[in-house]
């Protein structure tokens, strides 16, 4: 398994160095460096993202031994002969399996719940055919069955006489099914030099609505229509005709700079260029730059807990509930009323919190909720 082959690795590496009469702090940066990295793969700890440091070792960018080290030729010789070894196969095999194992230890909490969810898709089965109905998720598959014996069925020749241009909206949550069911009609239709216009976001596939596949958008509408590529033009709606300017410029400063880090994070994002090329087109400019209304950001960081005059600790919900008053007192002193404010949560039970909190409050609050 995963684990037990990055135990083994760690293991093996730290047997080699205790043999030697060499120590962790033996090395360059002692715990924070290299060497602890051993120790961190085995099962006890199982943290098995390399770091920065680790990471320019194993590239050979930095050495395992500090340059005033007394025992300097020891580790320099031991990792030539063997650390450096152990170092690159236990990287190497992390990079090669970490998303097989970060998927199957996902599907691991979520196991019992599969076997609830196929014995619920049994008993509908069962009642579609006694009842002889049929769902709406059913019609992707039974086009699909319709239609694959003939490349121009009688289904899509009606609908193409009818409808000659199509607009298909948010194309990003456009699943393989749907995409199979729906290109013989933007065939037809461009091979009539008729307008087929796809309208989608990238960086919003990320929620994987209705089984939406990211590369669909990115790629695949090109392979699957490369007869027409002179027909294909693709344009960036670079403009944001919803937000004020500061929230536009807030939203840019976040996904840039996060985009930033979590490549740095994770090194193997470096060369994917699905990520890259989902998130090239980040920076949105105001359609509206001359508006008298600039917009709001506020962001606020409330500590997991602290404690009270008492010394009682209070958690980070109940600290997150205590502030929202003032921000709404804040809020109608800059002249905006109660009707314009609008409280996000995450949950419905967070927002009955919100609610009962609110309207329980000295000031008596009068919430709307849905």
């Amino acid at each position: 398994s995963f684990e037990s082959s990055m135990d083994d690795y760690g293991l093996n590496a730290l047997n080699i160095i205790h043999q030697n009469g060499l120590s962790i702090d033996d090395f360059k940066a002692k715990n924070r460096g290299v060497a602890n990295y051993f120790n961190k793969i085995r099962k006890k700890i199982s943290d098995y993202c390399p770091s920065k440091t680790v990471i320019k070792v194993y590239n050979g960018e930095d050495d395992w031994y500090s340059k005033d080290s007394p025992e300097k030729e020891k580790i320099k010789n031991l990792s030539e002969s063997h650390l450096q070894k152990y170092l690159s196969n236990a990287i190497d095999f992390y990079y090669n399996n970490i998303s097989k194992y970060n998927s199957a230890k996902d599907s691991l909490k979520y196991i019992y719940n599969l076997g609830l969810v196929s014995g619920l898709l049994l008993k509908l089965a069962e009642y579609r055919t006694k009842n002889e109905v049929l769902f709406i998720s059913d019609i992707n598959k039974l086009l699909i069955k319709l239609t694959e014996s003939s490349d121009s069925p009688f289904l899509y020749e009606k609908i193409g006489n009818k409808y000659r241009s199509f607009m298909i909206d948010e194309f990003q949550d456009t699943s393989d099914f749907q995409w199979t069911n729906i290109k013989p009609l933007v065939i037809n239709s461009l091979s009539q030099d008729n307008k087929v216009i796809i309208v989608g976001d990238i960086k919003q596939s990320i929620y994987r609505w209705r089984n939406g596949n990211i590369r669909l958008l990115q790629s695949g509408i090109k392979e699957d229509l490369a007869g027409f590529s002179n027909l294909i033009s693709e344009q960036q709606l670079s403009q944001n005709f919803r937000s004020l300017l500061n929230i536009i410029l807030f939203n840019n400063t976040i996904i840039y700079n996060a985009f930033n880090v979590l490549k740095e994070a994770q090194p193997e994002l470096q060369n994917d260029i699905l990520f890259a090329n989902s998130y090239n087109e980040l920076i949105q400019e105001p359609a509206k730059k001359d508006e008298k209304e600039k917009g709001y950001v506020r962001l606020s960081f409330i500590p997991s807990a602290e404690e009270d005059d008492n010394g009682q600790k209070i958690n980070w919900k109940t600290l997150s509930l205590e502030s929202i008053p003032g921000i709404i007192e804040e809020l109608k002193l800059t002249g905006f009323k109660p009707k314009d404010i609008t409280i996000l949560v995450r949950t419905n039970n967070e927002g009955s919190e919100v609610a009962d909190y609110l309207t329980s409050h000295p000031k008596g609050y009068k919430v709307v909720s849905s």
